[in-house]
């Protein structure tokens, strides 16, 4: 890319503030709604994700490939990893890979409090990184650090600035995957950690995950109830640029077991947990979900919350309602094949 091209991709959010006070005569809301940019993440362990998926819908994809190491240099996450990119056909569509600190089973806060808070070894991990896109000839990347100890917010805020700065450079951009929050500075430390306005200013992107609200260690509920998206996308709204906002939109679930933690399961596991076990699936209409509750072979009883297309396309509606126009999966693999119908239909 020329850096001309980089000049006018860095001007986009300006233009389109221009052309929304065109429309508007102010520069708040505005009935003017670009059309929908999806990305779409790819995981290298699952067989079923592929940048081929939903007929043309997706836009952009990111593949999960490199992690931290603790020298602040870049490693394959896993042997899989390694194997998909050195096999990955992206469709001839606009490659940014993710980079994130979840290995060992773990979202690895400290290994990236300890990059980020020396600042040689910072210096090192940013060069690391535009090194790597550079060599790669990516479009551009995308930093996924999470549950990073609130006490790192004022770093973890340097390392986005520094990191977008020479990334323009490349030319390339940058998109930061952030944990949901309704208000500063978040209720829980790994939101804490990430200064929403900073980085917005910063990053050419940013991915707010608008999904969890139920998770892995907690109740069986559902994982994206519009009431909450709501209240996410109203914060973020009001903290980053609407133009690289991205709202992050789940095709997953969990199975709850009665006496454990639940388990993360894709639509098309549910699906055959439902007709296996010939468990109705039911929607619940305060939270637009989806559910089912089943008996294993061991006696024990289950809850299943999930999203399918239905759900999702209450969460697109939320994001028309913001002006925000990019969406991104987590993840490709599995999902609700009406979701790519719904997407579709957004164009």
């Amino acid at each position: 890319m020329s850096v001309a091209a980089a000049v006018l991709r860095r001007a986009m959010p300006a233009l389109l503030a221009m052309v929304l006070t065109a429309c508007t005569g102010s520069s708040g809301e505005s009935d003017f709604t670009p059309s929908l940019t999806v990305v779409g993440y790819v995981v290298p362990w699952d067989p079923r994700s592929t940048p081929t998926a939903g007929g043309g819908v997706l836009d952009e994809v990111s593949p999960v490939w490199f992690q931290p190491t603790e020298t602040g240099s870049l490693e394959h996450a896993s042997e899989q990893s390694r194997a998909s990119e050195a096999n990955f056909g992206a469709a001839g569509l606009p490659l940014v890979p993710s980079i994130s600190n979840f290995h060992d089973g773990r979202w690895d806060g400290e290994l990236v409090a300890r990059l980020i808070t020396d600042a040689q070894r910072r210096r090192v991990h940013v060069a690391a990184i535009a090194d790597l896109v550079r060599a790669r000839g990516w479009q551009g990347v995308d930093i996924d650090y999470e549950s990073l100890p609130e006490s790192s917010r004022a770093e973890f805020s340097a390392f986005v600035v520094e990191l977008a700065n020479i990334l323009h450079t490349v030319p390339a951009r940058l998109s930061v995957t952030v944990h949901a929050k309704t208000s500063e500075p978040g209720s829980w430390h790994g939101a804490q950690a990430q200064d929403w306005q900073t980085i917005g200013t910063a990053a050419d992107e940013v991915r707010v995950m608008a999904y969890d609200y139920s998770h892995a260690a907690s109740p069986p509920g559902p994982i994206a109830p519009p009431s909450w998206v709501d209240k996410v996308l109203r914060r973020a709204t009001e903290d980053i640029p609407r133009d690289r906002i991205t709202l992050g939109l789940a095709t997953y679930g969990y199975d709850w077991s009665a006496d454990g933690q639940g388990t993360t399961v894709q639509w098309a596991d549910v699906q055959a947990i439902a007709e296996s076990r010939g468990a109705p699936q039911q929607w619940d209409a305060s939270t637009s979900s989806s559910w089912l509750r089943y008996t294993d072979e061991h006696g024990r009883e289950h809850t299943v919350w999930y999203e399918d297309a239905r759900s999702l396309g209450v969460k697109l509606d939320l994001a028309r309602s913001y002006s925000v126009s990019r969406v991104a999966l987590w993840r490709i693999g599995g999902e609700d094949p009406a979701v790519w119908s719904a997407l579709r239909a957004e164009r």
